[in-house]
């Protein structure tokens, strides 16, 4: 049978868009920095986007 919509989703779903929304945005910031100023800044913007990634991975993939 199909879930409603919404349903199944778990309980970190909220956060989840959350940090989502944190990654595209400081990937963003990041490539603009890194090709229009400061390449050490634009890196380090970089790699903090990855770490917000790797939590909403990690939250997926544990099925909270």
């Amino acid at each position: 049978m199909m879930e409603r919509l919404g349903e199944g989703r778990g309980r970190f779903f909220a956060l989840r868009q959350v940090l989502n929304t944190l990654f595209i945005l400081t990937a963003l910031a990041g490539m603009f920095i890194f090709f229009k100023g400061n390449r050490d800044v634009g890196s380090y913007l970089l790699i903090a986007c990855c770490v917000l990634k790797f939590a909403e991975v990690t939250l997926r993939l544990m099925k909270l």
